[in-house]
């Protein structure tokens, strides 16, 4: 053999890899292999903990809104309780002003803050309140505020004349302007009280004897514990809406 054909029959090298793809061939054919092998990282309990995950965000979800339902609620209770609260009108005693099934919103508030800083909330003359009844029979009125502390009340024939360090001569309280709505000469209905120190008179806006009870008879003077609050907005009927 010369020397050009011995070298024709020298097979070429191979590498490892096309050794081993080579005998893979002859076992399997030209099928691909599939590796068994794991890719790193991947867990088999994957499914499994997104479900957990759900579960737990379902959960969480949930509590959040229990959470902030309750927040809400218990914000309520307290504008309820410390500074706004709805009442409903019942009887004849704040006519015109006011009717049985009139809805108002009472501020109350200045009450709250009173207390807070155990000072004495006297409302504004000629303000709508809403009074506790001092004799404790669980009764509320709404009320209008006719006299303040260290005044001197008179009512004759129903027309008031309050008398104070500025006004020794006394003046009508029912002059201002909701006044000219109320049936203000009434014979027969004389009285006379002075004010103390934290405490108001009040009166109906119903005049007529015997419509009102009020400062002139079983309330007396009110305390300032005894004032709930304001009467901020009539609410109810609303065509007949107003701010007090």
């Amino acid at each position: 053999m010369d020397e050009k054909q011995h070298n024709t029959n020298i097979q070429p090298i191979h590498t490892k890899e096309e050794i081993e793809k080579s005998r893979l061939a002859s076992i399997y054919g030209n099928q691909p292999v599939k590796s068994s092998v794991t890719p790193a990282g991947f867990n088999s309990d994957v499914p499994e903990i997104k479900k957990r995950r759900k579960i737990l965000h379902i959960i969480s979800e949930n509590i959040r809104v229990i959470l902030y339902s309750a927040g809400a609620l218990l914000a309520g209770y307290l504008i309820l309780l410390f500074v706004i609260a709805p009442i409903q009108v019942s009887g004849i005693s704040m006519q015109p002003t006011l009717h049985t099934g009139d809805y108002l919103l009472t501020f109350k508030l200045p009450q709250t803050w009173s207390q807070a800083t155990k000072t004495q909330y006297i409302p504004g003359r000629g303000q709508v309140v809403i009074v506790n009844d001092p004799n404790k029979n669980g009764e509320l009125y709404v009320k209008r505020v006719v006299a303040l502390p260290g005044e001197n009340v008179n009512v004759s024939s129903g027309i008031v004349t309050v008398f104070n360090g500025k006004n020794p001569k006394g003046f009508d309280p029912d002059k201002a302007p909701y006044g000219k709505t109320l049936n203000l000469y009434q014979p027969g209905m004389d009285y006379g009280s002075s004010v103390n120190p934290g405490q108001i008179f009040v009166m109906g806006d119903n005049r007529v004897p015997g419509a009102s009870i009020d400062s002139r008879s079983s309330l007396g003077n009110i305390p300032s514990k005894d004032i709930v609050g304001q009467v901020l907005i009539r609410i109810w009927p609303l065509n007949k809406i107003k701010l007090f």
